[in-house]
């Protein structure tokens, strides 16, 4: 999956959706989309990029701002 400038965004491939239904960027059209994606075993990723993330989406959903967790097990999974 490689994006390109001016294209829409390729689609998210999920093996399983946890909380929340499943859906596609192309459901989003429109908003602004922040995909955090974190390793389930990185101190740093629960330590500064949740909580960023957790904080992007206080200030600005009410604007629009759609945001996914999107967590990995082991790397390059």
């Amino acid at each position: 999956m490689i994006p390109k400038l001016n294209e829409p965004a390729p689609e998210l491939h999920i093996s399983e959706w946890v909380q929340g239904e499943a859906l596609g960027l192309h459901d989003l059209k429109g908003s602004v989309v922040l995909v955090e994606v974190f390793q389930v075993n990185c101190p740093g990723c629960f330590l500064f990029g949740l909580p960023e993330a957790i904080r992007l989406h206080d200030l600005y959903a009410c604007k629009g701002l759609v945001v996914i967790g999107l967590s990995t097990v082991f790397e390059n999974y």
